[in-house]
């Protein structure tokens, strides 16, 4: 199936972390790849996916960590972020590493780069979290 390439990804969120500075409130977008987030939660299962996982997220000074770029290493923005990028390279990168460290998600048949209304498929699994543990 062909994605349509003007469609934003699904995995794709902004989360606003508020700064703690003096003066007015000041916050700090983070774009963030939800897929990325899932495939974290894999590879904190072993030291080596874990050496990977510090790589490829920012600590926030709430002590909350987000993936910055998708599973295909590349940045996560607005733009780049799209149904035909998660179909053609991100997806595929997500199945690669968990082979890579031997490991799998055992819902992989709900990871899709389709919106959540244009397929019959359960919610995504409870056990990831909003934001990443550290």
């Amino acid at each position: 199936m062909k994605a349509d390439n003007s469609q934003r990804c699904p995995h794709y969120q902004i989360y606003s972390e508020q700064l703690k500075m003096e003066g007015p409130p000041a916050y700090l977008a983070i774009r963030r790849c939800m897929l990325a987030e899932r495939l974290i939660q894999f590879l904190d299962r072993t030291e080596e996916g874990k050496q990977l996982v510090e790589r490829i997220v920012i600590h926030t000074q709430g002590g909350k960590r987000y993936a910055f770029v998708g599973t295909d290493l590349e940045p996560v923005t607005q733009h780049a972020c799209d149904s035909q990028r998660c179909e053609e390279r991100c997806t595929p990168a997500y199945v690669r590493t968990l082979e890579h460290f031997g490991l799998a998600d055992p819902q992989e048949e709900e990871v899709t780069c389709s919106e959540p209304d244009e397929h019959a498929v359960a919610d995504p699994p409870s056990q990831v979290p909003t934001a990443l543990p550290t």
